[in-house]
């Protein structure tokens, strides 16, 4: 059986358009510039521009870059000073905090 596909495009000549499969989805502005979110991961095609600075962004849900300036010190084998900090999500922290307390009440209680 093939596969169903649905595409969506604000007029029929548009290059504009986000296409859907069973096991994929593609959001396209041309040829030259889309975003393909299939069982490989996520591709990104084209020039990308992140709005935002270095403390929001996470590598791996757990490491932070450093500030900007910070990054400007001269780092040498005497004066290491490490790019990615390893600082957890505070949501992660608050569902410990919770399972803390929860064993808590259960040894007191």
């Amino acid at each position: 059986m093939a596969e169903k596909v649905k595409v969506w495009r604000v007029t029929p000549d548009s290059s504009a358009h986000i296409l859907m499969k069973d096991s994929a989805v593609y959001v396209a502005a041309s040829s030259k510039n889309f975003m393909a979110i299939d069982g490989n991961g996520i591709t990104l095609r084209g020039n990308i521009s992140i709005a935002s600075m270095g403390q929001g962004q996470r590598t791996g849900g757990l490491f932070v870059n450093q500030n900007e300036i910070v990054n400007m010190i001269p780092k040498t084998m005497m004066t290491p000073i490490p790019i990615k900090m390893p600082i957890p999500p505070l949501g992660f922290v608050k569902n410990v905090i919770k399972a803390v307390q929860f064993g808590l009440a259960m040894m007191v209680g």
